[in-house]
């Protein structure tokens, strides 16, 4: 029985010197994470070959920091991804890069029968170069990691951006789209900057939703989150606008114009300004808890819906 105890001890102080050891080394470390990662990245590219010029790109990594930089000294695309390896140099992740009929699609899947022992504390940096004068449709996905365009102006026929576990940083970028702008994460923030498409969906799971600037939709603009709140700091111009949150408030700061407006929140209060009279909208309201400064009516040749369950509903018009 002593020399259990012994042997107990010894285990103990062993531990306590272990730990002793790894903060030291990791307070050393300037307590980078990165530090504790047994994995490392050999940076790829992909040059886009002038003969046979790309209009779509598609990206689907498990683990990356997606960023686009538009830039106005280069005339071809180029895009530099990370190849994740083992301390021994052999391969963790699989990349599948394929180049067809204008499309160049890069994807990423990781080996999971090796995988389980590959700690990677710090997503590494995909990085898309694209030339100020082209046009691309654009389908961005990441699992771990944010989604970031930079400063500049962005043409594009289309866009996704789609991240699980990260926010979408759009704020210091203008973006026009032919077609649909769809943002969407499922834990992270929407901070989007000026966007003009003939669509717009911005959906968050959970996450804050801001746009900084102005939104103009030919068609429609869908906002919506479910854990997290809306704030709208400049105006959106649609012919139908909905912004929807479950548990979080509306903050609509500058004007929506549209000819159909929907705003709801569940729990959470509700603000919003609109463009107009009070009078070019059919008004119903949908209210249970708390207090409400607009009232239904008729006659408008707009729609306003303004539904909320637990919150107040704040609502004024420009004119």
């Amino acid at each position: 029985m002593k020399k259990a105890k012994i042997v107990l001890w010894i285990g103990v102080a062993l531990l306590l010197i272990g730990a002793v050891i790894f903060g030291v080394s990791f307070a050393l470390s300037g307590f980078d994470f990165q530090f504790l990662s047994n994995v490392k990245t050999v940076t790829k590219r992909f040059e886009e070959n002038a003969d046979n010029p790309i209009q779509s790109i598609v990206i689907d990594f498990d683990n990356a920091e997606i960023e686009v930089r538009v830039q106005d000294d280069i005339d071809t695309l180029t895009i530099e991804y990370p190849q994740a390896q083992n301390k021994k140099g052999e391969n963790i992740s699989e990349i599948k890069v394929e180049e067809t009929d204008g499309k160049i699609s890069i994807v990423e899947s990781y080996k999971t029968h090796i995988n389980l022992f590959a700690w990677n504390f710090k997503a590494p940096t995909l990085v898309v170069y694209l030339p100020q004068e082209r046009v691309y449709a654009l389908d961005l996905q990441t699992t771990t990691g944010a989604i970031r365009l930079g400063n500049g102006n962005l043409s594009v026929s289309k866009i996704t951006l789609k991240a699980t576990t990260g926010m979408i940083a759009t704020k210091d970028c203008t973006i026009s789209s032919a077609g649909e702008a769809h943002f969407e994460t499922t834990t992270g923030i929407v901070s989007v900057g000026e966007l003009s498409a003939q669509t717009v969906v911005l959906e968050t799971t959970t996450g804050h939703l801001t746009a900084h600037k102005t939104i103009v939709a030919e068609i429609s603009v869908s906002l919506k989150t479910t854990t997290g709140s809306i704030e709208t700091l400049n105006t959106i111009t649609a012919n139908t606008v909905a912004a929807s949150a479950t548990t979080g408030n509306l903050k609509i700061v500058a004007e929506i114009y549209a000819n159909a407006i929907t705003l709801a929140t569940t729990t959470g209060d509700l603000n919003a300004r609109i463009g107009g009279k009070k009078a070019d909208y059919s008004i119903l309201v949908a209210h249970s808890t708390g207090d409400s400064n607009v009232s239904e009516q008729t006659g408008g040749t707009k729609t306003l819906n303004v539904s909320c369950t637990t919150g107040d509903i704040y609502v004024t018009f420009t004119e």
